[in-house]
């Protein structure tokens, strides 16, 4: 066997047990569960698992209702990554994101066709963001171990304690890291977000009513600098919403 087979055969090899091995993991990623939509929406405890009935406790409307589409998220206009139409039983899988027919490629499209807060931050209204600025894409920072999962442990939301490990720390250490402490009236109980995201698109939340009755988000005005902070139940601080 010529040199040149043999590391094709190689690569082959690794590449086809890293792909079983994301698959193993991905039954259980948030991704492929769609766990987060019933935690934050539901209000039946008994099937969410959160600690305290969901947004339908405010709306009244199910989350069952067809325009509210939480248990069915999957692209509006009905493609997956190939552009192909999602069968009639569908079931979360790689070609919700990997363009199985073109090298498994990952568009950030593809990222937006559900996260479609982002969306609207990014293309819709066009607000700025440094790391956007220096081209990073949604990957960056999420990346693969958290998207498919790796870590085995099923989780109701992302906002549960390990199942989001990546922290602005990350990449913002040693002497890039500032020190507020001599000035922080908050004794640390700050997260970066708090003070560093400039925007976070949460007015959709409570501009509902036309969501239901015409699957359309109403609340479009660009308000800037002003973002809605949260206490976090899974590190105690105080974070964007």
């Amino acid at each position: 066997m010529s040199n040149s087979l043999r590391n094709i055969t190689w690569l082959f090899l690794l590449l086809f047990a890293a792909s079983m091995y994301a698959q193993s993991n991905f039954s259980t990623s948030l991704h492929a569960t769609r766990n987060g939509k019933n935690f934050w929406y539901g209000a039946d405890t008994s099937v969410t698992h959160a600690p305290a009935p969901g947004f339908e406790t405010l709306t009244g409307v199910p989350i069952s209702h067809p325009n509210v589409a939480c248990a069915g998220c999957h692209a509006g206009d009905g493609l997956d990554a190939n552009g192909d139409p999602y069968p009639a039983s569908y079931q979360p899988g790689c070609v919700d994101c990997h363009a199985t027919n073109s090298g498994w490629t990952v568009s950030e499209n593809d990222c937006y066709d559900c996260h479609s807060r982002q969306k609207t931050e990014a293309v819709t209204l066009g607000y700025s963001d440094v790391h956007r600025s220096e081209s990073m894409k949604c990957w960056d920072c999420h990346d693969k171990s958290i998207i498919h999962g790796d870590n085995g442990v099923e989780y109701n939301s992302m906002l549960e304690t390990g199942a989001m490990t990546v922290e602005c720390e990350d990449c913002h250490f040693g002497s890039a890291l500032p020190n507020h402490s001599s000035w922080d009236p908050h004794n640390g109980a700050l997260d970066c977000s708090a003070c560093h995201a400039q925007t976070v698109v949460s007015c959709y939340n409570c501009h509902f009513e036309s969501q239901v009755q015409a699957h359309l988000k109403r609340a479009k005005q660009p308000i800037h600098n002003f973002v809605i902070l949260v206490n976090r139940t899974k590190d105690g601080q105080v974070g964007t919403a």
